[in-house]
């Protein structure tokens, strides 16, 4: 590291859906390390996730613009949840002008450093359990963006896993639906509208489509499994928490000690999380303050002091000892 970056502080992380655990479990042991290490982190967040240009993007896409570069040492970039690859490389090359690393979170990028995970192995246990074991012969695959690392690698283990058993994966079976809503639910109006055979089971690349083909199934009668078979990946709270469940894969964040302790009912999003073997760790994404008051605060803020203060009485009692 360069002697200008060394006398720097400041590690900036720029990331989208705040909520999703996919987010705040790196992003919390990002913000630990930091701190035990003598660095400051600069969070910069967008509610929207770029999939489409809305009335809010400009808005909400400036908070970018809010970064300094000059106060950085590294920058830090979750490229799955910003879905534009504009605002990306926009963020990239201005960090890459001020000499300033930047390290790319599950998304490969030019001039990064880049730290991905290993999700092939997963989905094709899902592949392999629809094949081997259910023994389906007839499928429509509904994959993510074409030329899409993510996508591609997906739809090679289909094609794989197929090929060992004697089916072959169609072109015409496979569709792109873009992983998010509004395309997937344009794929499957057009499955519809050319009255295709129903399949005995769909394979969605992640869990976002799974949930629109099962919506859209529904809208038309058919019950899910009983009429066909749906599986997702990626494992969101939505999916979780959807009726029916969807066979999934996700990142085990509960076997690092990161728990779900409250769930949203309506929206089926995380509310409260917690770490395991740690004094007192609650992140909530809820808003107690706004029925705390002097006289009568919320739990979670008493709660929040009387672990500080047993933590400082513990350490003062220890001080003497020594």
């Amino acid at each position: 590291m360069s002697k200008k970056l060394k006398d720097k502080n400041v590690i900036g992380v720029c990331c989208a859906a705040l909520r999703q655990l996919s987010v705040l479990e790196p992003l919390s042991a990002i913000c630990r390390t930091a701190n035990a290490i003598g660095l400051r982190v600069h969070i910069f967040q967008s509610f929207e996730e770029f999939e489409e240009d809305t009335d809010l993007s400009c808005g909400e896409e400036s908070v970018y613009d809010l970064i300094n570069y000059d106060m950085l040492c590294g920058l830090v970039v979750f490229g799955e949840r910003i879905k534009d690859q504009t605002i990306i490389r926009s963020l990239v090359d201005k960090a890459m002008e001020h000499g300033i690393p930047v390290v790319s979170f599950d998304q490969k990028q030019k001039d990064c450093f880049n730290l991905t995970f290993e999700y092939a192995d997963a989905f094709e246990q899902i592949v392999r359990h629809l094949v081997e074991h259910h023994h389906f012969t007839k499928y429509f695959v509904m994959a993510g963006l074409k030329d899409n690392a993510f996508s591609d690698e997906r739809l090679d283990v289909i094609r794989r896993v197929f090929a060992e058993n004697g089916l072959t994966l169609k072109e015409e079976d496979i569709a792109y639906g873009g992983f998010w809503e509004l395309p997937a639910k344009a794929v499957m109006e057009d499955f519809f509208a050319k009255n295709r055979e129903l399949p005995e089971a769909f394979i969605a690349l992640n869990d976002t489509m799974a949930t629109v083909i099962i919506d859209e199934l529904q809208k038309r009668g058919y019950n899910v499994p009983k009429d066909t078979t749906v599986t997702g990946f990626d494992g969101i709270e939505l999916a979780e928490n959807f009726i029916p469940k969807i066979t999934t894969g996700k990142q085990q964040f509960e076997d690092a000690g990161m728990v779900v302790t409250g769930v949203n009912p309506e929206t089926g999003l995380a509310e409260v999380l917690e770490l395991k073997n740690h004094p007192w760790y609650v992140c909530v994404q809820y808003n107690p303050e706004y029925k705390s008051t002097v006289a009568t605060p919320a739990p979670l803020f008493v709660a929040f002091v009387d672990a500080a203060l047993k933590y400082q009485a513990a350490h003062a009692a220890e001080a003497k000892t020594e």
